[in-house]
């Protein structure tokens, strides 16, 4: 990791007992994971008539808890439970309030993952 990361990271990196390798493995998973979760959240959104998110969006804000602050936090978990209180308008609201930060946190894991250093997850 680089300084940039370590800085940029540290609240994830001290949820890791300051252990790099598994903060990466974490990174990766999200990686891989969290895009199929936003994009089915994201199609409920536009087509309520589909399966409902509530698993999706509880998946996700598990995959991301490790990289998010509180308030991030406080995002996915109002969109959970208005979805699980089965109030659409709220939780669409909340999800296009809360779509640009979600976006931006998956996208800076994966800077994490693109400048990694010293090692690469590929090789582990």
């Amino acid at each position: 990791m680089t300084p940039q990361h370590r800085a940029q990271f540290s609240d994830a990196l001290g949820r890791m007992a300051g252990e790099e390798k598994v903060l990466l493995k974490v990174a990766s998973i999200v990686v891989q994971e969290a895009p199929h979760l936003v994009r089915f959240a994201r199609d409920y959104f536009r087509n309520p008539t589909i399966a409902e998110p509530a698993k999706s969006i509880y998946k996700l804000k598990c995959l991301l808890a490790t990289f998010q602050s509180d308030a991030e936090m406080a995002i996915l978990e109002d969109i959970y439970v208005a979805i699980r209180e089965r109030d659409f308008a709220t939780a669409k609201t909340k999800w296009s309030e809360g779509q640009e930060t979600i976006a931006q946190t998956i996208e800076s894991i994966e800077a994490l993952l693109i400048d990694r250093h010293p090692y690469s997850l590929s090789r582990n």
